[in-house]
């Protein structure tokens, strides 16, 4: 009897050593995951990080073109109104040119 308790007490030491043995590859097998998540992470972190600072490029661009488009829209009203002032002051002084005309050919025809 002493030695089928001694059988079972090495039979069941095996076990646990199975079970510890089993515990320990299932966490290095968890730990080969957990390095394999962590490097995915990393990469998408990454790739996140690339694509953020191409959206900031292309926001930039797109900051500046519309500048530009707004520099060269004030330019263009600035020179339509001086265009509109030249014009204005050119139908004044034909008008004043049409009135002394006028003026002349009254004198003109007074004499």
């Amino acid at each position: 009897e002493l030695k089928r308790k001694q059988e079972k007490d090495v039979a069941d030491l095996r076990m646990e050593m199975l079970k510890l043995q089993l515990n320990h590859q299932q966490g290095h097998n968890q730990s080969r995951e957990n390095d394999a998540l962590n490097e995915t992470v990393a990469k998408l972190e990454t790739q996140a990080q690339q694509t953020d600072a191409s959206f900031r490029e292309l926001l930039c661009h797109r900051e500046k073109e519309r500048s530009e488009l707004d520099e060269t829209t004030v330019k263009m009203l600035r020179l339509m109104q001086a265009q509109e002032d030249r014009e204005t002051g050119l139908e004044q002084r034909l008008r004043h040119v049409q009135e002394e005309h006028e003026q002349t050919l009254a004198r003109l025809a007074q004499l």
